[in-house]
């Protein structure tokens, strides 16, 4: 996909991702290199639909708040999590989006230890915001890893069991709720344009 309204700093980070990921096959999503075409699906009953039940059992990050709701299973070290939630500023900014990030460590040897910085922070928002802000090509999120509570790792065992659960390929994966109350999932890079459709499509909460 093209990227939209990225400007040129976004164009070259778009090359520099290119080039690490034929550099570093284990970065592509699931570790399957190269595939990172974007894969739909939707359900009012199945795997999918009770995943998506089970949600209240996984332990995210919140941004924003809407009447909108987006989850995303992310990995702190995975560039196109990190072009993901640099595309969707914008969108939780103007209060169009509440993401709920699911931090998950399946890619490389330091992202278990991210995702507990993460997720066992005092401010875990704040930790999400120093992952992201200083997210490097190669080398992935900025947040020092860390070992994790008892409960911090049991947390991140549950958030992975999930994802398993949903049959996905890779991260970024997102879920919705869409107008019908059919769940749908997404994985794989999302421009602004991809991603403000998707949201478009989200059934609003009561």
């Amino acid at each position: 996909m093209s990227p939209v309204e990225f400007g040129a700093g976004r164009s070259l980070l778009y090359i520099v991702l290119a080039m690490v990921t034929a550099l570093h096959p284990a970065w592509a999503a699931g570790g399957q290199a190269g595939d990172h075409t974007e894969k739909h699906a939707s359900e009012s009953r199945g795997p999918l639909y009770r995943v998506f039940r089970q949600l209240r059992r996984a332990h995210w990050v919140i941004e924003g708040h809407s009447r909108r709701i987006m989850y995303v299973f992310f990995d702190p070290n995975c560039p196109y999590c990190h072009i993901l939630y640099d595309v969707s500023q914008r969108f939780v900014r103007s209060g169009l989006v509440e993401m709920r990030w699911i931090p998950v460590g399946m890619l490389a040897p330091s992202s278990g230890g991210k995702a507990a910085a993460i997720l066992g922070a005092r401010d875990p928002r704040a930790a999400l915001e120093q992952n992201e802000d200083h997210y490097r090509h190669p080398g992935g999120g900025g947040i020092v890893p860390i070992r994790g509570s008892r409960t911090v790792r049991a947390e991140l065992e549950t958030n992975l069991e999930l994802f398993q659960q949903t049959g996905a390929g890779g991260v970024p994966l997102i879920l919705w709720e869409d107008q019908a109350g059919h769940i749908r999932m997404q994985d794989g890079a999302v421009d602004a344009e991809t991603l403000v459709s998707l949201i478009h499509q989200i059934r609003p909460r009561r």
